[in-house]
């Protein structure tokens, strides 16, 4: 008994799919999104007795949201029908328990929209582009604005191609910002996709401000050995630039917006530069020293004093310190070499030098420095030339008295003193009257 009920629910079931239509409409391809069509099935006892189309007739997509069934009945013939329409997908169906019917829609793809600039500063054209991966069913773009600066208001404009190049006109960082939007075209359906706040259909020009211009200003050449073009190397795009000189009668910009300089009169020394770059919605100046010709040294000092030595003491050692002129500025290129004759010289490139006398007695001593930057080598010399004396016996040969003459206070300096020896004489003359150090 079991097998024959289970048979006859099959052949049954059979009979209803057999003797039932699909769903049927006037087209099942190139239907447009968001506008509806009449699908039709005639109906028999026991295959859809409600009259309706099935699952609420849903599709096999479910970008969107689907489609809608917008209304169903049934005719005075027994012909039931539904009026769909699908939203902005590319494929759908219908169905009853007698079948399915797919269907195609002329969907389009929804832009993302991008400019050229966003921020704008004084008059311009701005370029605005719609990006979508397929333009299939694609006739065109709508644009929209929402706010004023731009050439389009806000009643929008449309393209057959995905550009849009509009105007703008004195801007400045007190300008309001605009809002541009755009939509894909299906000129077939009369469609338009939605332009949607805060998604990519929609994006925001704002205006301008000086923060594209670097707080540093990186200056090239710093070191001027004839007539330079001076240069910011990180000058943003789109901005332009004045030079100035601290001392035109030094350095003279011979054209102040491309930088062309001129040397005045083999000027040799440091200047001042002022680069001013600026925008329409305003500007950010830097000075920086930079040096012109071959450098020079100010001489030498001896353990920081500028009194050097007549005599210095065998086997003793002393350090030497030369200077770059106080205009050269810090960080330019340079590079300090010493030479010296019967004395061994250590810290080559610095501008201290440890220096060990190591003639003989009674021989001459000389130390002497020089300097290169990118121009050459400054032909001069910062040089002390002093004898090599026996230090070992005491005495006060080799003592130092600065300043001399003095109205109250001297310095006294030995080079050496041995441990044999416990006293200095000095000897002191007294010009004035017998109170003087008071």
């Amino acid at each position: 008994m079991k097998h024959i009920f289970l048979l006859s629910v099959l052949l049954f079931y059979f009979n209803i799919s057999f003797t039932q239509s699909p769903p049927v409409a006037g087209s099942s391809t190139n239907l447009c999104p968001f506008t509806s069509t009449f699908f039709t099935y005639t109906s028999a006892t026991g295959c859809d007795a409600s009259g309706w189309f099935c699952s609420g007739c849903s599709t096999n997509s479910t970008i969107d949201g689907g489609n809608q069934v917008k209304t169903t009945g049934t005719n005075s013939d027994g012909t039931v029908w539904a009026k769909v329409q699908w939203d902005n997908v590319s494929t759908g169906f219908v169905e009853n328990v007698c079948g399915r019917l797919n269907v195609t829609i002329q969907s389009i793809e929804v832009p993302s929209i991008s400019s050229n600039i966003n921020a704008l500063c004084g008059s311009g054209s701005i370029i605005f582009t719609a990006t979508v991966l397929s333009t299939t069913n694609i006739t065109g773009y709508s644009w929209t604005t929402i706010g004023s600066g731009l050439s389009l208001d806000n009643s929008g404009t449309t393209t057959t191609g995905n550009t849009l190049t509009l105007t703008y006109s004195n801007w400045t960082p007190s300008n309001s910002s605009v809002q541009v939007g755009v939509g894909s075209r299906n000129s077939a359906c009369g469609f338009v996709t939605e332009i949607r706040p805060l998604s990519s259909t929609i994006m925001t020009v704002v205006a301008g401000n000086t923060n594209n211009i670097p707080n540093s200003f990186t200056f090239s050449p710093t070191t001027l050995c004839s007539n330079p073009t001076m240069q910011v190397t990180n000058q943003p795009s789109g901005t332009s630039i004045n030079w100035s000189s601290s001392n035109s009668s030094a350095l003279n910009f011979t054209n102040a917006s491309t930088g062309a300089a001129s040397i005045v009169n083999n000027y040799n020394g440091g200047v001042s530069v002022t680069a001013t770059i600026s925008t329409a919605c305003g500007s950010k100046t830097q000075s920086k020293d930079i040096w012109i010709g071959l450098p020079f040294l100010t001489g030498l000092t001896d353990n920081g004093n500028s009194f050097l030595p007549s005599t210095v003491c065998a086997g003793s050692t002393d350090q030497f310190q030369t200077y770059l002129d106080a205009a050269y500025p810090t960080g330019v290129y340079s590079n300090i070499a010493w030479t010296g004759s019967n004395v061994s010289i250590s810290s080559y490139g610095a501008p201290t030098a440890s220096v060990y006398y190591n003639g003989t007695i009674g021989s001459y001593a000389s130390v002497g420095a020089t300097v290169t930057n990118l121009c050459g080598t400054w032909s001069g010399n910062a040089t002390w030339i002093g004898q090599i004396v026996d230090c070992g016996g005491g005495g006060d040969q080799n003592s130092e008295i600065y300043p001399n003459p003095s109205d109250k206070y001297v310095t006294i300096k030995t080079q050496s003193f041995s441990r044999s020896e416990s006293t200095v004489s000095i000897s002191i003359v007294n010009e004035q009257d017998s109170d003087w150090w008071n």
